[in-house]
């Protein structure tokens, strides 16, 4: 395995070969080079060199060239109500030339030589900011040169200007604000100063076009989701940074991620990257472990989360104790996992969207199965689950459309929610001991053709069964009590037994049962029925209670009510 030196200098490397070339490439905008970089683009611009002679009168300065202005550059000091006009500029709704014509309608600003000034309770001052929600919005804004000495760039400040590529920062920038260039689609880089040290949450997320971006030293918070939904494959991050947010690299294309001694994790997550093959950690971080490229707790007992890209076959050592909420989750190429029979616990969602994901191994001693642990793992054939789980929990199987058969404990007594919706089970042998069947929790398993339910079953609850069109033969233990809306709709069935207990009944429980021939209810009180639209269905019901049936709501509709034989 790479060390984390050898991963950080190839890192540096590439980087600064990628750099270098996207520089040379792009010729990017420099501070007082954005009319030199324009030309270079062969177009022809309508220049603007305005000097504000005092605050707020920006737009009467400009005055008729409001529509042909293209290139904007502006020098003194600017208000409120200046950068309020700066805006209304850069949402125009037409352009044209100084001959009338309609031409592109963007617009580049150079605001380098300018001052902003700020009006609150205290009097006026000059502020050092860009402040929130300044430029957000502006879809036509092209480029910027932003003024010399501001410390910051609020939040929002740049949010959703699409057509924005270039942005120039002063050397003395030290934070980006949450989502300060959010949604920047076209932005493809973006030097950041040397003076920087946070960028905020959300600060670049989104912005498509972004390749590369290099952090430079001294750089200490990466905010959450700062990066996220940016296509870079690599990055370096500077040991100068302290703090890393939740899910900063979100559906990024990084391909390895390393991280110094120094720097702390919010939640260990670092999101999901769907090329990621490998983390790497320093040795002696306080939070986090690397082994096999996949994270760890330090005391290596719990495995946090393993790189979606990993292939093939990943073998957990002993002594790991527990699996995190998702630390599978959606590892598309790994086939197989072998478990410790150390381990006691697998968290919601841990191996959910493992598609690849053929086998398994569930250890003795584990006791808990968190929702969703499994679900649409659309590879896996067959589970046994350990004697000591007693619930199968929501979502735990849902998806999982090639399993076809599960080995249930005789201690499971709830099987929840959509626990093995849309499954490929071919048969059900359910356990002695259970109890409750939760809502959906079979619902569409198409290949299922006879359900047998147990006698210590009291529950069956809505849409239970509902969509398992091939089922022909369905039995009801002695102990149901409560069957709930269309708990068996759109099954093959002929005939519907009701054993003795039932006590309620759900609306149209056995709704489309087109083979449906009759129905046998043998609770000599009437159950609560809800509503049926199989009146058409005949109804045997005990002898004694044939009058009985007659006149309660909702049974006395079926047109032909009988005694059981």
């Amino acid at each position: 395995m790479k060390s984390f030196h050898t991963i950080i200098s190839t890192l540096a490397a590439s980087l600064l070969v990628a750099f270098t070339a996207s520089t040379v490439a792009a010729q990017y905008v420099s501070r007082s080079q954005v009319s030199s970089h324009l030309t270079r683009r062969g177009a022809h611009y309508d220049v603007a060199n305005i000097r504000v002679p005092e605050p707020g009168s920006l737009e009467s300065e400009l005055g008729k060239q409001f529509e042909t202005v293209r290139l904007l550059r502006v020098s003194g000091t600017l208000n409120r109500n200046d950068i309020q006009f700066l805006k209304k500029l850069c949402k125009r709704g037409k352009a044209v030339d100084t001959e009338g014509r309609k031409v592109d309608n963007y617009i580049d600003l150079d605001l380098e030589m300018v001052r902003l000034e700020t009006q609150s309770l205290f009097g006026r001052g000059r502020t050092y900011d860009i402040e929130s929600d300044a430029f957000s919005y502006c879809t036509h804004l092209r480029s910027i040169v932003l003024p010399d000495r501001i410390n910051s760039i609020g939040r929002r400040a740049f949010y959703d200007c699409d057509d924005l590529e270039e942005v120039v920062m002063p050397p003395s920038v030290t934070a980006i604000g949450e989502s300060a260039f959010e949604s920047c689609g076209s932005m493809a880089h973006i030097d950041l100063p040397r003076s920087l040290e946070s960028i905020g949450n959300k600060a670049f997320k989104d912005c498509r076009q972004m390749r590369t971006i290099r952090l430079e030293d001294g750089l200490t918070e990466l905010g959450a989701e700062a990066l996220a939904d940016m296509p870079i494959t690599r990055i370096e991050l500077p040991r100068t940074l302290r703090f890393i947010g939740k899910k900063a690299f979100e559906r990024t294309r990084l391909r390895t991620v390393a991280i110094a001694t120094g720097t702390q994790i919010e939640g260990n997550d670092l999101g999901y990257m769907p090329q990621l093959t490998e983390y790497v950690i320093e040795d002696g971080h306080p939070t986090l472990r690397c082994y096999d490229g996949l994270l760890y707790d330090p005391d290596m007992t719990t495995l946090l989360r393993c790189p979606p890209a990993l292939p093939g076959t990943v073998d957990v050592p002993e002594g790991v104790t527990a699996i995190a909420d998702a630390a599978f989750s959606r590892c598309t190429s790994i086939a197989r996992v072998t478990l410790p029979q150390s381990l006691s616990s697998i968290g919601q969602n841990a191996f959910s969207g493992c598609s690849s994901l053929q086998s398994i191994n569930l250890p003795e001693d584990l006791i808990n199965m968190g929702n969703g642990a499994f679900s649409q793992c659309s590879s896996l054939t067959a589970i046994a689950l350990p004697a000591a789980i007693t619930l199968v929990g929501a979502e735990t199987f849902e998806g999982c459309s090639s399993l076809q058969r599960v080995d249930f404990s005789a201690s499971v007594t709830v099987i929840g929610e959509r626990a093995f919706k849309k499954c490929g089970l071919t048969r059900l042998d359910l356990p002695p001991a259970l109890d409750k069947i939760s809502k959906e929790a079979f619902r569409d398993c198409n290949n299922l053709t006879s359900v047998t339910i147990p006698h210590a079953t009291r529950f069956i609850l809505t849409e239970a069964f509902r969509g398992c069109k091939n089922v022909q033969h369905l039995e009801l233990g002695e102990g149901v009590t409560t069957i709930g809306d269309n708990a068996f709709r759109d099954m093959a069935i002929t005939t519907l037994t009701l054993p003795p207990g039932v006590t309620t009944i759900g609306k149209k429980i056995v709704e489309k049962c087109k083979n449906l021939t009759r129905i046998d209810c043998h609770a000599v009180n009437p159950p609560t029925l809800e509503k049926s639209s199989n009146e058409k269905i005949p109804l045997f019901v005990p002898s004694g209670s044939v009058a009985a049936y007659k006149t309660t709501k909702n049974w006395k509709g079926f047109k032909q009510i009988s005694a059981l034989p």
